[in-house]
């Protein structure tokens, strides 16, 4: 299983690495409509997901199979884990809306209750994210909290997974804090588990 950065509209580029992977999830920001649409076309949504980030398509659109949806426990390519879409856009001024920034860029509170409560019944080993858990986020980036890195921080501080994987901050980073393996991936990066 790899697990890639943020693509960012570089399709050549991931193309070239989920072709020698038999499955994969990026982390998010894969790109908009366009890059959406090529994703459809050219890649297999039952072998390679996308835990949709802050500058994505945005998921509440029927029509994009690759992505995973808001929040929950999967099993891929026979790997179990817990995964949580979104981000706060920080360049949300410098974005169209409907276009390059989505108001529901991230769930919404009573949503991301939701998640905290699947999070705990489930107690996931592995838990793939577009954010970090804000302790981290003010680690890599010293950026303010913002509603999923703090609902990512209860998850954490509810279980400690074995292993948690995200994008977001450009950032290849690996910390171990109280048991869990962060593992924060740059643009295009790739970790296989």
């Amino acid at each position: 299983m790899l697990f890639i950065g943020d693509v960012h509209g570089k399709t050549d580029a991931y193309q070239k690495i989920v072709e020698r992977a038999p499955y994969s999830i990026q982390v998010g920001d894969f790109g908009f409509h366009k890059e959406w649409t090529w994703l459809k076309k050219n890649v297999s949504a039952e072998h390679h997901k996308v835990v949709c980030g802050n500058h994505d398509l945005p998921p509440s659109i029927n029509d994009a199979p690759h992505c995973l949806g808001n929040f929950g426990s999967i099993i891929h390519g026979g790997l179990p884990l817990f995964f949580v879409r979104g981000a706060h856009s920080i360049d949300a001024s410098y974005r169209t809306e409907g276009v390059s920034w989505f108001a529901d860029e991230q769930l919404n509170h009573l949503d991301l209750l939701d998640a905290i409560a699947e999070y705990e019944r489930v107690r996931p080993d592995i838990v793939v994210t577009h954010e970090a858990p804000a302790y981290l986020k003010m680690m890599l980036c010293g950026q303010a909290y913002d509603q999923t890195s703090i609902a990512l921080e209860k998850m954490w501080n509810i279980h400690r997974p074995k292993i948690w994987i995200h994008g977001h901050h450009h950032t290849s980073k690996r910390y171990n804090l109280m048991d869990t393996q962060f593992i924060s991936l740059a643009e295009l990066e790739v970790f296989k588990l």
